[in-house]
Formats: C-alpha cells, sequence, structure tokens
C-alpha cells in the first residue's frame, strides 16, 4: 500500500515434515516464544501464519553474515578477528540471551526459557555491525507443545554444556557454557573439544577436558581467559548466574582496553571480509523486479507452481501439495491468506505474492459438418510463378569490444542488462548502434559511458574509490589486533 515495501526472511516447514505432529508442534513453539522477545540483539519475528496447508514464520531479514561465515571468511583472508571484537561480540549476545531468559508469558509468570543451540551459525553479523541472535527451534520453555524425546539430543554437540548431554534439567546457565564455547572458539581460532568421534567430543566435554585459551593462544589476556574459563565450568553452579552478569564482565574487559570497540568497528571488519558478498547483495536489490499484482502482471504462473492441462477439471500443485480445483478454461490460484510482506530468502531476492490467472480460450466445437458447395464457374488462369535468385547480403564480422574495467570485480551491464563477471571482451553487430555501458561496485563511484559498435575498440572504465581499503591494519589500538 502506497509503496511501502519491506524485506524480509521467510522460514517454512519442507512439505514432507509438514505432515509430522512433532515438526510442526515444534515450528509453532519457536514462532511463539522468538515472537515475544523484542530486543534489539534477536531477530525478530513479526509474523507467522498458513497458505494453502503451508505454515510459514514471518522474521526479520539480517543483511549480514552467520559468524561462522566470519570465522572462515577471516581464516581465509589470513586476518585475525582481534579480542576486543570477540569480546564485544559475545557481549551484545549476552543481552539478546538475557531478554530470551527474562521471557514472561501474558500473566507476567517466567517461561524460563533456554536457548539450548547457542552456536556460530545462530548468530548473525550484519554488515552495519549489528549482532543477532537467532533460531529458537530446540529452545526449552513451560508450556512448549513439543518435548524432547529420552535419549535425543537436540544442538550442536561441540557447543553442548554436559548436564544438556547427560539429558538433565537445563537452566539459563546452560547457554552461557556454549557461549563461552563460542568465545573460546573466536580468540584462539579453533574448537576446545576436538576430537575424531562425537563420542570422543562428549567424553571431553563431560570431562572438561580442554586446554586453557591462554595456553593455545598465549596473547591472550588474562581477564577475559578467566571470563571463557568461567562461563565454560563443567559445574553450572560454577559459572555465571545468567547473561547480565557475564555481559558486566565483558563490558568490565573492554572498558580497560585503549581500543575503542562498537558497531562502527564491527561494520568495517565486515566490510573488509566480505566486500564483494555486500557489493554483489546491493546490486541484486537494485536489479531486482519491483512489478507487483497491481501493476497488471497476472498473465505469469508463480514460480515452482505448475498447472496440469486437460479436458474438465485439473489439478494445481501448491507449494504444500495441496491440489487447487481449475475450472474448465482457467487455471487459478488460491489467495495467500496473510502474507502481506516483500519476501527475502538466502540470496536476500525481493519476491512479491500475487494472485494468479491465466486465461484459456474455449475452442467451440460446431454441432455438425456442413458441406461446402461449388458453384459452377469459369475456371481462374494460375497465377504465373516467378523464380527469384536470392540476393546475398553481405555479412558483416561482428565488432570485437574490449573491456578494460577496474576494479575487476565490477558489475557490468550494457543496455541494463548484466554481463557475466570477469567478461574481458563482448561482441556486438556493426550496425552504428549506440550503446550505454554502466560499471558499479561497492566502494567506488559508479560511472556510465556509451559507445557506437562500428568498428574493435578497447572501452576503459576505471572507478574511483569513495573510502580507502584497508588491507591489514597493525595499528597499536586497533581492534583487528
Amino acid at each position: 500500500m502506497a509503496g511501502f515495501q519491506r524485506l524480509v526472511a521467510i522460514k517454512i516447514i519442507h512439505a514432507h515434515l509438514a505432515r509430522e505432529t512433532a515438526f510442526v508442534q515444534m515450528f509453532l513453539d519457536e514462532a511463539r516464544l522468538a515472537a515475544g522477545i523484542h530486543h534489539p540483539n534477536v531477530g525478530e519475528i513479526m509474523e507467522v501464519g498458513e497458505d494453502d496447508g503451508l505454515l510459514f514464520m514471518v522474521g526479520e531479514l539480517v543483511m549480514g553474515q552467520s559468524l561462522a561465515e566470519l570465522f572462515r571468511r577471516a581464516s581465509h583472508m589470513g586476518v585475525k578477528v582481534s579480542d576486543d571484537i570477540s569480546a564485544w561480540v559475545i557481549s551484545r549476545v549476552c543481552l539478546g540471551l538475557h531478554a530470551a531468559h527474562d521471557l514472561l508469558d501474558h500473566n507476567g509468570k517466567s517461561l524460563k526459557l533456554v536457548h539450548r543451540d547457542v552456536s556460530p551459525k545462530n548468530i548473525l553479523i550484519s554488515y552495519n555491525g549489528t549482532v543477532k541472535l537467532i533460531d529458537f527451534g530446540v529452545a526449552h520453555a513451560q508450556g512448549r507443545l513439543s518435548h524432547t524425546d529420552a535419549g535425543t539430543l537436540k544442538g550442536k554437540i561441540g557447543y553442548m554444556p554436559p548436564e544438556q548431554i547427560m539429558g538433565e534439567k537445563v537452566d539459563r546457565r546452560g547457554d552461557l557454557f556454549s557461549l563461552g564455547v563460542v568465545l573460546y572458539k573466536m580468540v584462539t581460532g579453533r574448537a576446545p573439544f576436538q576430537g575424531g568421534s562425537d563420542g570422543e567430543r562428549i567424553h571431553k566435554i563431560l570431562q572438561g577436558n580442554f586446554k586453557p585459551p591462554g595456553k593455545v593462544a598465549p596473547a591472550l589476556d588474562g581477564v577475559l581467559e578467566d571470563i571463557i574459563l568461567r562461563a565454560m565450568a563443567t559445574k553450572p553452579d560454577e559459572r555465571f548466574s545468567t547473561a547480565a552478569q557475564m555481559n558486566a564482565d565483558l563490558e568490565s574487559f573492554l572498558r580497560s582496553r585503549t581500543a575503542s570497540v562498537g558497531s562502527l568497528q564491527m561494520a568495517e571488519l565486515m566490510n573488509e571480509l566480505f566486500e564483494e558478498d555486500i557489493f554483489e547483495f546491493q546490486y541484486r536489490l537494485q536489479t531486482a523486479p519491483k512489478e507487483s499484482a497491481d501493476d497488471g502482471n497476472k498473465d505469469l504462473l508463480m514460480p515452482g507452481r505448475g498447472a496440469k492441462a486437460g479436458s474438465g477439471q485439473s489439478e494445481l500443485p501448491t507449494a504444500a501439495g495441496t491440489p487447487a480445483a481449475i475450472e474448465h478454461g482457467t487455471i487459478r490460484t488460491k489467495r495467500s491468506s496473510g502474507l502481506g510482506l516483500g519476501i527475502g530468502i538466502a540470496g536476500a531476492l525481493l519476491a512479491v505474492a500475487a494472485i494468479v490467472w491465466v486465461v484459456i480460450p474455449k475452442i467451440s466445437e460446431p454441432d455438425k459438418v456442413v458441406p461446402a458447395v461449388v458453384s459452377p464457374t469459369v475456371a481462374e488462369p494460375e497465377p504465373k510463378i516467378e523464380e527469384k535468385i536470392p540476393v546475398v547480403e553481405e555479412v558483416k564480422p561482428p565488432s570485437k569490444i574490449t573491456l578494460d574495467i577496474v576494479p575487476k570485480n565490477a558489475v557490468i551491464s550494457v543496455n541494463g542488462k548484466t554481463v557475466e563477471k570477469g567478461t574481458t571482451e563482448l561482441s556486438f553487430p556493426v550496425d552504428g548502434q549506440r550503446y550505454e555501458l554502466k560499471v558499479f561496485a561497492v566502494g567506488y563511484t559508479e560511472e556510465i559511458v556509451t559507445f557506437v559498435s562500428d568498428k574493435d575498440q578497447t572501452v576503459k572504465v576505471h572507478l574511483k574509490r569513495v573510502w580507502k581499503k584497508k588491507k591489514t591494519l597493525k595499528l597499536k589500538g586497533s581492534p583487528y589486533g
């Protein structure tokens, strides 16, 4: 309405799992619990609904990367994530966790919520430096519809506290153990509980058998090491009592440091590590289709939905596998009941929900065949056939356009059509037409040039930087270490 758009993330249940009561209950539990948490460091859930039998959850789209991906990219690029940045990220997660742990029901009673799956994959960092805890799919809370079967582990083994592995009662301190493991990995670059099998790792977790982080990373500040060791204590009573308490110690540590650390420094690191990803995401947003159901685009089938043509009634498979009746001559999909927002999924592209109508003209068959009546007339002379000699036009070879583009990873488009990344040569018909070449890259000024396709030529476009790229930062007090 009135041009309002918002990019969101959609979470659904796979069709083959939607028939399983346990999975449906887990899905609804997650939606109900997460929707009640309102905190800047927790991914927001805005809506839950059903469309043709398909349950979906509408959540905040975090334009960034998971902490797990940050680990991989930093290791690949040889970038050391500083201890200060690591402590700041975990302090933000502590704030989000504390809000979740203190969640109350509508009667003001504590739900005693425990996330139970705190891990790098469930910690997202946006490109502007904000930290979000997500995925309460295996969270435990009072009043849940689903329950964990005896002998079943939910979560990631390398981050589970001992009491969770043993099937004992897990409270908020279990999440702090997992968070301590995450911080250990951030400052040392390795997981504390390593082994060739899950059984070996489980044994080490139960025994508290791991190298102190200061032994793995000798330069680690002793104060930060103490915070990690307290969070990872084998006995819950020896850990922090609350996430707020752990956050207080982390913030105290950060205040003692000379470097300033916050969302701006985090955003700078994200831009250093994911420059190409940011650029590609922004370009996709710019070039995403903006049509909606009100723009008259009612002659196309929804992606992923097909129709089986036939006589009488046919079936239109929907996302939930529920057939919709098709009237003879018209294919119709059911209107979505609650999806009124733009959709952002994985690749973060904009999609639009629409009602789809495909009109098939009805062909009427005549009731009877009427024989043609031929009146006796004078036969017309047959037309004279003149043999035409085909004229062979001279075919000119295409003009070769050599591209000299800087930076090499820039996105190039010609007359609005994107060229494959890394292309250095294009061919055009020698037609004297003018073409528009657009070059775009994150951190550079955009440039548009034109050329006439009448001969072989080189088109040179060297973009200018709008900010200085930092390859390595080793200044004293830098948040990068």
